[in-house]
């Protein structure tokens, strides 16, 4: 309706400034307010429309969003209320995190347990990659990137409709008890996709429908959302995610990225560069950082030995295993790491802020992750 409705208000505008009736206008007000022409005139849209006494079609998708509009708004038995759980801001009990490109989506949640990795039909792209952002048919990478989020939330919904249902067992998830509202944190890198899910609205006809959608899902179940900003060089495993074959093991994937890598160097020195290349590659820390940062994370990573060297808890370097206990350990290791850190025995001994300090930790927990899968 509103894209009908303003495209129809172009042409009378063009019409109108046409008739000279914009000059004439414009030499009539003060000089002050000569260039404010269009706002002060911004209330008259509407009469200007309707006074040309046209008809205009009304198309089916747009007469059922009518309709939808006027039962809801009419139906006396689904009173307009809020639960108090949607209001007050609480701690969440499950997050996911995602990441979409040009050629696919992906995300995962540690809580439920899963993990998708989508690529786009063929249209998709070319809209995206191809094709003019005048057009009709392009495609932007915010839009891409919420789809992502869409995704996460249909998902997470699911998994709790198998929860009541009793195909899952909640215990797994929640050994509280599932929260008769929870809470779901979804963390995204694209700063546009955080600020869709939070005033639910879009100033663009893809980010409206985009959004009509993930409000649609949200009336399926009282489910408070909460999307943060993550930054890129910190969503390592949604990005890992895209990169890897998981048709193949562990070590085949390691096997074939660092047989793509090879071919870089020349053919005799490959016999030495493989063992280097392959620990390279095992330890990516998601995307390619620049020489700086690299030696940055790399540096950090060793002032995590160090510390683990200090504390004697060289058993188990890499936490390696499937022990349960290794889990907490893991956890408990890194807090304690976090305490130096904060009480000046850092790198170059002298104290650091609150987030160089997570910058530490997240360094090193990514760095386990690669060896034992766990985000920890």
């Amino acid at each position: 309706m509103r894209f009908i409705l303003h495209g129809r208000f172009k042409i009378v505008n063009r019409i109108f400034n046409r008739s000279g009736q914009t000059a004439t206008l414009r030499r009539q007000l003060p000089a002050s307010l000569a260039n404010r022409l269009h706002t002060i005139l911004a209330h008259d849209k509407a009469q200007l429309l309707w006074s040309t006494r046209q008809r205009h079609a009304i198309a089916a998708e747009i007469q059922a969003s009518l309709e939808h509009l006027l039962v809801y708004t009419t139906d006396t038995t689904d009173p307009w209320d809020v639960p108090l759980g949607l209001i007050i801001p609480r701690d969440y009990h499950l997050s996911s995190r995602g990441d979409a490109s040009f050629a696919r989506g992906r995300a995962y949640c540690l809580t439920f347990r899963f993990w998708f990795d989508t690529a786009w039909s063929p249209r998709t792209i070319k809209g995206a990659t191809r094709t003019k952002t005048s057009s009709d048919k392009h495609v932007h990478i915010n839009g891409l990137e919420f789809i992502v989020v869409i995704l996460q939330l249909a998902a997470v919904l699911t998994r709790l409709e198998d929860c009541d249902a009793g195909i899952s067992d909640p215990a797994v998830c929640f050994p509280a008890g599932i929260p008769d509202i929870p809470v779901w944190l979804v963390e995204s890198d694209n700063m546009v996709s955080v600020i869709w899910e939070q005033k639910a609205t879009s100033a663009s006809l893809q980010g409206q429908g985009l959004v009509s959608v993930y409000a649609e899902l949200l009336r399926l179940r009282h489910i408070q959302t909460r999307c943060e900003h993550l930054a890129g060089t910190l969503n390592v495993v949604a990005d890992d995610i895209s990169r890897n074959d998981f048709s193949l093991s562990f070590p085949a994937r390691i096997d074939a990225s660092c047989s793509k890598h090879l071919g870089l160097f020349p053919a005799e020195s490959r016999i030495a560069t493989g063992p280097y290349l392959e620990a390279v590659l095992q330890t990516q820390p998601g995307a390619m950082l620049t020489p700086s940062s690299a030696r940055t994370v790399s540096t950090r990573r060793l002032h995590y030995l160090c510390f683990c060297r200090l504390m004697k808890c060289t058993d188990n370097w890499l936490l390696i295993g499937d022990d349960p206990d290794l889990a907490m350990r893991g956890q408990l290791q890194l807090v304690m790491y976090a305490i130096p850190l904060a009480t000046g025995n850092s790198i170059y001994c002298w104290r650091i802020k609150a987030a160089t300090v997570e910058q530490h930790v997240v360094g090193a927990a990514t760095f386990l992750a690669h060896f034992t899968g766990r985000d920890f």
